[in-house]
């Protein structure tokens, strides 16, 4: 998929610090990405 808004070293740099990661209790989506990229 052709990302336009974040690239693969900005979305490296804030993924860390977005929700849904694996060690996160509850329910999120499966990929925060799109959801960020929506949001910007």
């Amino acid at each position: 998929m052709i990302r336009i808004v974040l690239t693969d070293a900005q979305w490296a740099a804030i993924a860390p610090h977005c929700l849904g990661r694996e060690c996160d209790p509850g329910r999120t989506g499966p990929d925060p990405r799109p959801f960020m990229e929506a949001v910007l």
